[in-house]
């Protein structure tokens, strides 16, 4: 069961992102490529949404949609990309039998 954490007015704060008013945890703000997965995952191609991981292209839409940002901790189809691969992994997705299936 997951329980409620009730936290001070003082935690949070309200700014403009992307021409949007949007409230965040003054300790998260900004940080959200720090928490999340997908920007180290061969299967994730902002660049080129045709080619990327299906999830991320939803969670993309719903980010976009509703003005809400969305950090990944866990998934199941994580496939770890280094900085130097990037370029074959993106390649490789196009090919990757298992990529229809995140």
């Amino acid at each position: 069961m997951i329980e409620k954490v009730v936290r001070s007015a003082e935690e949070f704060e309200k700014y403009e992102h992307d021409t949007y008013d949007v409230w965040v945890r003054k300790d998260l703000k900004g940080k959200e490529d720090d928490h999340n997965l997908c920007l180290n995952c061969a299967r994730y191609n902002p660049s080129d949404w045709r080619y990327s991981c299906s999830i991320a292209k939803k969670l993309h839409g719903l980010t976009k949609s509703y003005a809400i940002t969305a950090p990944v901790w866990e998934c199941p189809f994580f496939k770890n990309m280094d900085v130097d691969d990037q370029k074959y992994w993106i390649n490789q997705i196009k090919g990757d039998d298992n990529y229809g299936s995140c």
